[in-house]
């Protein structure tokens, strides 16, 4: 069974449009190394929003894996080529450093279903 997870990071000022650059690569030239760096850290799937608020704008990434802490740990560990470029480009973006393992998933406080 797949588990939810839900993070976010900001997006540096002036950096949305290398955002949307990024994104558009992942879909485009660099869809199948995206593609394989999912398989690689068991991710089912994944899903990114945008979201302008006061604090500037904020870049949500919504993912489903088996094993979150796992995915997670494995990514910042990774030093695949593929994988050390996109935590570069994020770290660009975000301030985030994916390399680093983070202190743990966040909480899932409620969940709707019909």
């Amino acid at each position: 069974m797949t588990k939810p997870v839900a993070f976010v990071v900001p997006v540096l000022p002036g950096k949305t449009i290398a955002l949307r650059a990024l994104v558009t690569s992942l879909a485009g030239p660099k869809a199948k190394d995206f593609d394989e760096m999912e398989k690689r850290l068991a991710t089912d799937r994944e899903v990114w929003f945008l979201q302008s608020s006061p604090m500037g704008d904020l870049a949500i990434a919504y993912f489903e894996c088996k094993d979150p802490v796992k995915t997670m740990r494995d990514f910042a560990a990774s030093k695949h080529p593929f994988d050390l470029w996109f935590k570069a480009q994020m770290k660009e973006i975000s301030g985030s450093d994916f390399n680093e393992e983070s202190e743990g998933s966040p909480e899932q406080i409620f969940q709707y279903h019909s």
